[in-house]
Parts: C-alpha cells; sequence; structure tokens
C-alpha cells in the first residue's frame, strides 16, 4: 500500500465524479475542502469519543413521503466501521427516514437501538436536541446527505468570501419566501417533510465542549454545504431554483462528492487505513452493498431520489455505476 497522504488524496478524488450532472463537482472545484477527507479522518481517530451520524432525505408523494436510498446506506456503512473500531454509534433521523435507516442499520450488522428520531411533529425542536445531546457526549457530528435550511440575508454576509457580495444582490436573487428553508433539488420547499436536525449543529456550538463537525453532500443543499459561498455553489448548480438552494449550515470539514453516499464510502475507508484495519472497509464487498441496498428499498421503504422508483438505485444511476467508486476504492485498499 502506498504512503497514506497520496492514498487519502486518491480516495478522496475517486468520488469527486459529477455521473448525476448536477454540476457542482467540475474542473474549476476541484481545489474546493481538498484534503477534508484526511482532515476528517484523522479528527475521528484523535476524538475517539461517541459519534452522531445524521441523515435522511425525504422523497415527496401524494400517499406521503419516502426515505432516499442516498444517505441511510452511507450512514449505517459508516456507522458499522467506526462500530467496529470501538466507537459508540447513534444514527439520527427524522421519523419519515426512521424505517429506512433502521433496516440499513440492521442488515449492516449495527446493534439494535441505535437509531432516534425526532418526530416531524416535535412542538419544541430545541428542547429535544438539548435532550439528546444530555443523553449522548458526542465527540463528532456527521451529516450524510441531510438536508438543512437555506440561506439568509445575515448568514450570507457573515460567509468569508474573496469577492464582494451585497445584501441588495442577494435579495434580488433569492425571494424572501425561499430564504431559510429546506429544498429538494427540484427548488421545492420541503420544510413539512422534514424535521429541523439541522439545529443540532446550530446548537453544539453552545455546549462547553463543542463536538467536532462533518458535512458530506452532493447538490449543495444539504448540511455542511454553508462551508462554501453561496454564490459559489449557485453559479454551478443547474436550473432557476440555483440560487435559493445553497444550505447555509457549515461544518468543520466537509466532503463534496457526486454521490453522498460516497463520501460516506470514502471517509469509511479512510478511518480504516489510518486505524490500520482496512480490512474492516474491505468486507463492506460490493456485493454486500448491493445486498443492503436491495433490502433498504424492499423493506425501508425507500426510493432513488433522482427517478422516485423504487428500485435499487441511486441518484438515477445504475447499480454498476454507482458502484464503480468504491470499486477503484476496493484495489487502493489492497
Amino acid at each position: 500500500m502506498r504512503d497514506l497522504d497520496s492514498l487519502l488524496a486518491d480516495i478522496e478524488q475517486l468520488i469527486r465524479c459529477d455521473h448525476a450532472g448536477r454540476g457542482l463537482l467540475c474542473k474549476d472545484t476541484a481545489h474546493w475542502r481538498q484534503g477534508d477527507l484526511a482532515r476528517a479522518a484523522r479528527s475521528l481517530l484523535d476524538r475517539p469519543g461517541a459519534v452522531a451520524i445524521i441523515t435522511g432525505f425525504a422523497v415527496p408523494f401524494p400517499d406521503g413521503p419516502i426515505a432516499e436510498t442516498d444517505g441511510p446506506l452511507g450512514a449505517a456503512l459508516l456507522g458499522e466501521v467506526l462500530h467496529r473500531l470501538g466507537r459508540k454509534v447513534v444514527l439520527v433521523t427524522d421519523d419519515v427516514c426512521a424505517g429506512a435507516l433502521r433496516v440499513a442499520a440492521s442488515a449492516s450488522g449495527l446493534p439494535d437501538g441505535c437509531v432516534e428520531a425526532m418526530p416531524l411533529a416535535e412542538e419544541f425542536p430545541d428542547r429535544w436536541v438539548a435532550a439528546f445531546f444530555a443523553r449522548h457526549s458526542l465527540d463528532h457530528l456527521i451529516a450524510i446527505e441531510r438536508v438543512g435550511p437555506s440561506h439568509t440575508v445575515a448568514s450570507v454576509l457573515r460567509q468569508p468570501r474573496s469577492a464582494a457580495l451585497t445584501a441588495a444582490e442577494f435579495e434580488r436573487r433569492v425571494p424572501p419566501g425561499h430564504r431559510d428553508h429546506c429544498h429538494n433539488m427540484r427548488g421545492e420547499i420541503i420544510d413539512r417533510l422534514t424535521a429541523p436536525l439541522h439545529r443540532l449543529f446550530d446548537l453544539a456550538a453552545e455546549l462547553p465542549d463543542p463536538p467536532a463537525t462533518i458535512g458530506v453532500g452532493d447538490g449543495g443543499n444539504e448540511i455542511g454545504l454553508g462551508s462554501l459561498p453561496w454564490e459559489d455553489i449557485a453559479g454551478r448548480l443547474k436550473g432557476p431554483q440555483a440560487d435559493w438552494l445553497p444550505c447555509r449550515i457549515a461544518t468543520g470539514n466537509t466532503i463534496l462528492a457526486g454521490v453522498s453516499n460516497w463520501g460516506a464510502m470514502a471517509l469509511a475507508a479512510a478511518v480504516a487505513v489510518m486505524a490500520g484495519r482496512p480490512e474492516i472497509a474491505r468486507e463492506w464487498t460490493v456485493e454486500r452493498q448491493q445486498r443492503v441496498l436491495e433490502t433498504l428499498v424492499s423493506d425501508g421503504p425507500a426510493v432513488d431520489g433522482a427517478t422516485r422508483l423504487a428500485q435499487p438505485t441511486v441518484d438515477g444511476l445504475t447499480v454498476d455505476v454507482y458502484l464503480e467508486p468504491w470499486r477503484a476504492i476496493e484495489r487502493l485498499l489492497t
């Protein structure tokens, strides 16, 4: 196996292919958050306490929302690797996606009871968050494909940036009705379908010993992508909704990937390698991942977020294309 730094850089590069064609990953964004995969993995090893992984993205249907396949599978894979390394892991979502996440966790071999869910109808979400932090003393808070609220004038002006951005420009491009709301990639506001779990990240900073934060995203509307300037994301996304999609929640390390599950896979592989236990990651063969994905769809239930079909695919990619980066990572780990 090659030296660690070059290996981790190669793993990071493997997940930065934009097969889904969203526009966030392109040649001129190759430097964005480069090295955050290695920094996130090192942080997980340097602070070996409990980890909370937040995931679950609701896909709207006339009969009610269903979880998408991107997120729960990656969260379960990363959680299982961390669990095997001796970490306490709790997976967190809302009651829309709880069934899918429990199925993914069980199929991945995680212990019973590792999933917690904030009710959609929670009247006092900050009280729920405070109780969660009281139950779990966390060293890390990780979001994988978890939607977060869009920017406000205040959040945009707080961001560090190289170019000037005026409040008037932001107000011109983002209507008031689309500020501080959760959107899917179609630009639909989905606040009613998703519990405000972003408050875990807002309120974590107020704890006496705040957990380190990591975000994994692929489209710009996920928790963690507030680490990138609003105009940089908005300028590369497609469609008239591009300006109001970017999430305002930043994380200490932000892993960009063509599919968020790929970011979770890469982080799991990086942690296993740095811990001297690459065989733990190698146990997640493509056959095993495909079995868990099929179980997630059939029993979760879950659907492909791009096609909205109940089939074992992710972001509209066939299973073969979806698993290409993992096959390449497997070769690097041998």
